[in-house]
């Protein structure tokens, strides 16, 4: 089965990065996927692993647009007796669009709109050339 999302999303609030007890890193991204003029809005959670993880991390904060792939997940875990679930998306890859400052961003990794950020195996922008459409 195919489960690649891709979208545009801004941050809603800044990143929380964490260490799992293995040592890798890990960062929890909560972002709006809607049009500014929709009616009613999406929010979803989007992780990033390893570095990624880091990258994300530094360079995006609240209010900052960004590309991202990844995949749908589904987590479910049981807490007072009671069943949850929670779904959010598996980031594999990133691309930052904007700074999220009124300056550009010129430190980030691709200078505020180039190469995406990935962590293995996605496609990149020079993939995007080979396309016919």
């Amino acid at each position: 089965m195919y489960n690649t999302i891709t979208a545009v999303a801004y941050l809603v609030r800044d990143p929380e990065i964490r260490t799992t007890t293995g040592g890798k890193k890990v960062v929890s991204l909560r972002v709006g996927i809607s049009p500014s003029r929709a009616k009613t809005k999406c929010f979803i959670d989007v992780e990033y692993w390893d570095k990624t993880a880091e990258i994300a991390a530094e360079y995006l904060n609240k209010g900052r647009e960004f590309l991202f792939t990844g995949e749908l997940s589904m987590d479910s875990w049981e807490k007072d007796g009671e069943k949850k679930t929670k779904y959010f998306i598996r980031g594999r890859e990133l691309q930052f669009l904007n700074s999220g400052k009124k300056d550009d961003d010129k430190d980030a990794p691709d200078g505020g709109g180039g190469e995406p950020a990935s962590s293995g195996g996605a496609a990149t922008n020079s993939d995007a050339d080979d396309i016919p459409f």
